[in-house]
């Protein structure tokens, strides 16, 4: 779950980093690293949607970076559903992605996400 005050004070930081002079890598790196502290995650990556499918654009560290190309060769996981829903998915556990994302599913368990 998310830290609500946290993020309320991350948004405005973000929006920032949009007017001033920021490479775009830098500014999705900054979000990415936004992103993983308001969720109290331990890495984050950030991807972009383009013609349909979900492209890794930057990731923290290697982990997630390597679950994210993954999910977009695959073009499955929570994310993939998330776009699709338009809404939050939620994944309670290691356990629960085996099952419902295939080589994603067993990408995370592996992974340790």
């Amino acid at each position: 779950m998310a830290d609500q005050e946290l993020l309320t004070q991350t948004l405005p930081e973000f929006a920032w980093t949009l007017v001033r002079d920021f490479t775009i890598s830098d500014v999705l790196y900054g979000l990415a690293e936004r992103a993983a502290v308001v969720a109290g995650a331990d890495g984050a990556g950030v991807l972009l949607q383009h013609s349909g499918q979900l492209r890794l654009a930057t990731a923290l560290d290697e982990n997630p970076g390597n679950l994210e190309r993954v999910r977009e060769s695959g073009q499955a996981g929570p994310g993939i559903d998330a776009l699709r829903a338009g809404e939050v998915v939620a994944v309670g556990g290691l356990a629960e992605t085996a099952g419902g994302w295939g080589v994603h599913g067993h990408a995370a368990c592996g992974a340790g996400s």
